[in-house]
């Protein structure tokens, strides 16, 4: 089976558009991604293990760290300066900053514009934020931080004193506070463009093994609400969400266009050709439903499903006009045949149910008192142990599958009283008449009608009438209408036949579609629409419809 047999064409067009998506959504969230790694962050004393005894000239360097921090945009686009909603910056913990470098950026142009930044200082002017690095305290409002803030040519100033301890000279606590935290410029950085940030600190505590910082800021991409975190960069991999739906894109691709340019063969069990199920109202949907597998693996066939009665799918079968090479007619029961040309193949065992409106306060009936209805001697629910409510009768048609089967099993050959009324409310059409009946055309008809009027009887596929509200499906003689019944005495039930105009030809279309509709997944089917069908998963037929019903 190919991939568009196998999956549609629809099916396939609608992934690949999701997987273009999914990649379009990707590469647009990732196009300016500004990341960071850490690649040094130790000590540089001269003792690894505390001040050198020996050595007091030495003894200040023992509170010297060294961090690397490189920043490169993983992006396809250009971050530019105005891309920046908050700046990027690096917060140090228990340390403060002696002195930074910007050292290896990728490009002139970039190189530039940091040494730029670091040798102006920024703009002057106290009412607008430095362009430049800014070293400030950690915990203050960025944009005063920005504009009050320490640079690189101020800070090589105090150099030695910041080296040395507090008691000699050094910096006080105030003065360190105020070097917590360094602030990037908003520098232009094209697509894998890099730097690495060397910052020279000194810790509060000579003997602490703190190493603690953080790095902030935020990117904007296009929309304001599609902002991307300054994040930490990982180990770059083989195997990535981006190169994954790029690969699927293509493979995608591949299989809609070999789906499309590939003549595809169909499966050996594919008839070719139209196909119409006509006929019974309560079955043809199950066929349908059946079909759809079947019309997916075989693209070369095509079906109409008309629901009528099992007598008006006969007739139609036999039109003259009628194409009975590719015509299924579904018949409740074994249909009439004047012609002594149809074929017929048993489907399933139906299962049917007398409904009573609920306000008629009864949900048992005996064949006798079903009778006593329909002939008029019980006229109100009272009679019955009901309630004071009219007896109105919802009946099918004479051409009804259904109709023939209540009268041969349920009154025992007796014939349903004609119809008296229009609206199942009152004798509109007969008023001498003593009960008041009605017809209608389909299954469907009659549940919602039985269901609508209070007091009204009626009689459908039981598989159908527990979808309607309002109604409740009335035992027979203590038995209950449910699948499995008819092998414990319950009366009422018939079988479904396919009939077809003569023996089906070889390879034809309703030949291949009867075979599969006697075959295993359209068994599963009938099982789960709540029917039993008549050819068993051992291939065999089931005793129910072995003999005439």
């Amino acid at each position: 089976m190919s991939v568009l047999q196998a999956f549609g064409l629809t099916g396939l067009l609608v992934t690949l558009g999701l997987a273009v998506l999914a990649l379009l959504t990707r590469l647009y969230v990732g196009r300016r991604r500004l990341v960071w790694e850490e690649e040094l962050n130790t000590k540089i004393g001269m003792e690894p293990f505390g001040p050198h005894d020996s050595s007091p000239a030495l003894a200040q360097f023992n509170s010297v760290t060294v961090l690397v921090v490189k920043f490169r945009n993983a992006g396809w686009s250009t971050i530019p300066e105005t891309a920046y909603r908050t700046l990027p910056q690096v917060s140090l913990d228990g340390r403060f900053i002696v002195d930074f470098r910007v050292s290896q950026p990728s490009l002139i142009a970039l190189d530039n514009e940091i040494q730029w930044g670091i040798d102006s200082g920024g703009r002057a002017d106290e009412g607008a934020e430095r362009t430049g690095w800014v070293v400030c305290p950690s915990g203050r409002d960025q944009a005063e931080a920005l504009r009050h803030g320490l640079v690189r040519t101020a800070l090589r100033q105090t150099l030695p004193d910041s080296l040395n301890d507090a008691g000699a000279g050094g910096l006080d606590p105030a003065a360190r506070d105020r070097r917590r935290v360094l602030i990037l410029p908003p520098l232009t950085i094209p697509p894998g463009g890099q730097f690495r940030l060397v910052i020279c600190c000194r810790d509060d505590d000579p003997g602490s093994r703190k190493r603690d910082y953080t790095v902030d800021g935020a990117v904007d991409n296009v929309l304001p609400a599609d902002r991307r975190i300054v994040e930490r960069g990982r180990k770059r991999r083989i195997v990535t969400l981006t190169r994954a739906l790029v690969a699927s894109v293509v493979v995608l691709a591949v299989a809609l266009v070999v789906a499309i340019a590939v003549p595809r063969t169909p499966p050996p069990f594919c008839g070719s050709g139209p196909l119409t199920v006509t006929g019974s109202s309560a079955f043809v949907p199950v066929v349908a439903e059946s079909a759809r597998p079947y019309l997916a693996a075989c693209p070369g066939t095509s079906a109409t499903t008309t629901v009528s009665t099992s007598r008006e799918g006969i007739r139609s079968l036999l039109a003259p006009g009628a194409d009975r090479d590719a015509t299924l007619a579904l018949s409740d029961g074994v249909a009439d045949d004047p012609s002594g040309q149809l074929q017929r193949q048993a489907i399933a065992v139906l299962i049917y149910a007398v409904v009573v409106n609920d306000d008629a306060g009864v949900d048992r009936l005996s064949t006798a008192q079903i009778r006593s209805i329909m002939s008029g001697a019980v006229t109100s629910w009272d009679q019955l142990g009901g309630a004071p409510v009219p007896v109105r009768i919802v009946g099918r048609g004479p051409d009804s599958g259904s109709r023939e089967a209540f009268e041969r099993y349920v009154l025992q050959g007796g014939a349903e009283p004609r119809e008296s009324s229009n609206d199942c409310l009152e004798r509109d059409r007969v008023p001498s008449d003593p009960v008041v009946r009605c017809e209608r055309a389909t299954t469907d008809e009659v549940l919602r009608q039985v269901a609508a009027v209070p007091g009204a009887i009626g009689y459908a596929d039981a598989e159908a009438a527990g979808a309607y509200p309002g109604l409740v499906a009335a035992s027979i003689d203590g038995a209950e209408a449910s699948q499995g019944s008819a092998r414990t005495g319950y009366p009422f039930w018939t079988v479904e036949y396919a009939y077809t105009y003569g023996r089906p030809r070889p390879g034809g279309v309703l030949q291949r579609f009867l075979e599969h509709l006697s075959g295993d997944a359209t068994a599963r089917l009938i099982s789960e629409a709540g029917y039993e069908p008549c050819v068993l998963f051992d291939r065999s037929l089931d005793p129910l419809c072995v003999a005439d019903r």
